[in-house]
Parts: structure tokens; C-alpha cells; sequence
């Protein structure tokens, strides 16, 4: 990750204006940001073009959110003092959070220019060269920092990363185990090691290297996701489901652990437990909708209005569409709202279901039906909210995938005929 935008401490001089720039640098690294940027302010009043006090108040305003103020002070500070490569990679910094990544490294190779031994400033270059997708360039940039600093494992966790994303997996992996030997307890080199041994299909060592990392930080949480996660792999959801709960005992809060541990559950037939814990979900910002519609919690609906809501994949839709006429039994007006793409299969059947309208995500022209909706729900809460304990009450009540159209296809006379069905799933996603 980049440093921490940071200023260089002043090299004092022995008169009255280097003394006050040092009460302004220690008031800022004291907290009292406010005290300090009086103190540059004052100072800037009779030395308008004081390099240092211009750097400290753009550090300062960057760290306010003042991203534009921090870029317009800092770019005053080096027309001073040109040769100050700090000031340089603040500018930088301060770009890189503009989203002008190609400034951004053009600022950070003229401080090279000026200084090529800062290592900090080699790994910015490396990580905005990385977000601009130019992997080569990048994995120079770490290299010629570990050869200033060899013994650094942040360096080396760097390159392993470019070096994955490159295509170099085996590369990637050694330096992700010379980041460990340098440094035993840096967990996020295990995890990144782990991962990486997953993508290899060693599957054994990923989950051993994660263990590891537990034994090291247990208080990190993206560890027991990603150790729960191979052990998914393997098929034992058991175990993935105690590494989770072990997980949120040092994460109670964690809602991603409690999300993913309802999904194991699932996967050991625990329904109650299961059900509950996937509502964890609905704490996360991805799944949160942009609308004020109150979430239905299980109040009566007669004579009420209902949105049910494909919030997730078009399987999962398909799959939690069997639910829908229990809602429709509790005398409720019901809306479904879901992909585009599976508008066309559920309104065949809108009047099996029993359903009112069914409208497109987030399509403005269906505002007006949205807003007459009191409650909405995501029609993978349906399960919980049914009480969905047992594998009978799975069962598909209405026959929505069928045979579409009035054409046929003459099928050999033959027992040994087989016939598969292919769900292609979403390329874009990472287990389809």
C-alpha cells in the first residue's frame, strides 16, 4: 500500500522562521492540525513563498479531503524549492487520490530523478505503475528497491503481488515466502501466499500457510475467510464452518464472517442456523438498495404491498422463485423485481405465481410501481423468513422451467441416449 502521506521533519535554521516551522511540524504531528496550519498561515504572511510551510499546510489538506488544495499548495512548495523530493511524493499522493495516475508517476519518476535511493517513493511508483495495469514496469520498480533494501518484506510482498498479476504464480510465490522468512508474523504475506498456492491447486499448503497466519494474528479476520474458503474447496464444510465461528468469537462484529459461515451451514444441512446467518449479509454496502422501502419482518401482509427482489445472480433468482406463491398465500399484492434477462422466464408464469407485476432492477420506468410498495424483501430471505428448516419444504410448488415455443426435436429411438442441461452461469464470476 502507499505510505501514509507524510513531511519530511524541517532541517532547522537558526533563525526565528525555522523555529516557528518547527513548533508548526510538531503542533501538526501533535494532532493539533488547526494550531499548525494558524502557525504556516502566519508564517506565509511574511515569507509568502516559504517552501517547507507551503508542503506542511498541502500535507494538511490532504489529510482534511482537501485533495485539490493539497495539489495546488504542494505544486507551490517544489516552484520554491525544486530539489524536494518529499514535496514531490506528496504530489504524488495527492494525484494518485485525484485519480491522475499518469501525473501521479510522472511526479514520482522526477523525484527518482532527483533522489533514486528513496525506497518509499519507488514503492508509490511500483503501486500507481500496478493501478495503471503496467505490471512490467512496476515489478522494476520493487526490484530496484530491494536492491536498496533487500531485507524488507514489504517489498518483497509487493513484487509477489505484481509478479501474480503478471502471470509469474511461482515467482510470486517465492518472494511471498522470502517476505515470511524476513518478517514471521507478517500475515498479510501469508494470506497473499495462501491464495497464491490456491491458484496452483496446492490446496494442502494454502490451508496449512493460513493456519499459520492464524497462529500469528488470530484477530484478523480475512484470514478465516480465506482458510474457511479452501476448506470449502476440499468439501469440508464442517471444519469451514468451525474456522468461521472460531473467526467471529475474535470478530463478533465481522458480518462478512457471519455472512459466509450461514452459507457453510447451508452446506451441512444446518437450515436454521444457516438461514439466520446469511441474513448477515444485508449489513454489508453491497447489498444495501438506494431506495427507503421499509425490509419486511414478518408482520401480516394482507392487503399490503410487497417487492421481492433478486438482489444477487440469475440462478440464485431462478432457485428462490419457488417461494414466492407462500407469499402470495398471505394475501399480499406482491411485486417481483429482477435481472432483465429473467424478466422474459417469470412472466410466463406470473399468473402460476400469482404475482401482481414484474418489473426490471432499478429501471426508472418502474418507479411508480416501486413506490407503492410497504415492504420489500430479496427473495433469498424468503427461506429465513418461511422457516425454511427442512430439505422437504425445498420443493418447488409451481413449475417455472419449461419448454418454451412450439418447436420439437425428433429424438433417436435409443436407451442409451443421455441428455445433459448446460447453465452456462456468469463468466464474469469467479466460480462460474
Amino acid at each position: 500500500m502507499p505510505e501514509d502521506l507524510t513531511t519530511y521533519t524541517y532541517t532547522l535554521e537558526p533563525d526565528h522562521l525555522s523555529e516557528r516551522l518547527r513548533q508548526a511540524y510538531n503542533l501538526h504531528q501533535a494532532g493539533r492540525r488547526e494550531e499548525a496550519k494558524q502557525q504556516c498561515q502566519q508564517i506565509l504572511l511574511e515569507d509568502p513563498v516559504n517552501a517547507d510551510a507551503l508542503h506542511l499546510l498541502g500535507v494538511m489538506a490532504f489529510q482534511a479531503g482537501q485533495e485539490e488544495i493539497a495539489i495546488n499548495l504542494i505544486k507551490r512548495s517544489i516552484v520554491a524549492a525544486p530539489r524536494n523530493v518529499h514535496a514531490y511524493n506528496n504530489l504524488g499522493l495527492a494525484l494518485e487520490k485525484q485519480g491522475l495516475l499518469a501525473e501521479a508517476i510522472d511526479i514520482y519518476r522526477r523525484s527518482i530523478h532527483l533522489n533514486s535511493n528513496q525506497v518509499g517513493i519507488l514503492v508509490n511508483l511500483g503501486n500507481a505503475w500496478q493501478k495503471q495495469g503496467q505490471l512490467a514496469e512496476a515489478i522494476d520498480a520493487y526490484l530496484y528497491a530491494i536492491t536498496l533494501q533487500p531485507d524488507n518484506a514489504q517489498l518483497h510482498n509487493d513484487l509477489a503481488s505484481a509478479l501474480q498479476k503478471h502471470g509469474s504464480l511461482d515467482g510470486a510465490i517465492h518472494h511471498y515466502r522470502l517476505a515470511i522468512r524476513l518478517e514471521s508474523g507478517y500475515t498479510e504475506a501469508y494470506n497473499n501466499l495462501g491464495l497464491a498456492l490456491q491458484r496452483k491447486g496446492l490446496q494442502e499448503e494454502a490451508i496449512a500457510v493460513f493456519q499459520r497466519a492464524i497462529e500469528f494474528s488470530p484477530e484478523i479476520a480475512v484470514t478465516y475467510y480465506n482458510l474457511s474458503g479452501a476448506l470449502l474447496i476440499q468439501g469440508r464444510a464442517t471444519e469451514a464452518v468451525e474456522t468461521y465461528r472460531r473467526g467471529i468469537k475474535n470478530n463478533p462484529n465481522n458480518a462478512i464472517l457471519r455472512y459466509y459461515c450461514g452459507i457453510a451451514r447451508l452446506l451441512t444441512r444446518d437450515f436454521k442456523s444457516g438461514w439466520a446467518e446469511h441474513e448477515e449479509r444485508l449489513k454489508l454496502d453491497a447489498f444495501q438498495r438506494k431506495d427507503t422501502i421499509p425490509h419486511w419482518d414478518g408482520s401480516p401482509l394482507k392487503g399490503r404491498t410487497i417487492l421481492l427482489y433478486a438482489e444477487q445472480g440469475i440462478g440464485d433468482a431462478i432457485q428462490f422463485a419457488r417461494f414466492i406463491p407462500n407469499i402470495v398465500e398471505l394475501e399480499a399484492e406482491v411485486v417481483i423485481e429482477c435481472h432483465t434477462e429473467l424478466k422474459p422466464l417469470l412472466k410466463q408464469h406470473q399468473t402460476a405465481f400469482g404475482v401482481n407485476a414484474i418489473i426490471d432492477s432499478d429501471s426508472p420506468a418502474d418507479e411508480n410501481i416501486r413506490s407503492k410498495c410497504d415492504f420489500s424483501l430479496p427473495l433469498m430471505s424468503l427461506a429465513y423468513i418461511l422457516r425454511v428448516y427442512d430439505e422437504v419444504l425445498l420443493a418447488t410448488r409451481v413449475l417455472y422451467l419449461r419448454a418454451v415455443g412450439t418447436g420439437s426435436i425428433q429424438i433417436p429411438d435409443t436407451q442409451n441416449l443421455r441428455v445433459g442441461i448446460v447453465w452456462a452461469g456468469n463468466s464474469n464470476h469467479v466460480n462460474d
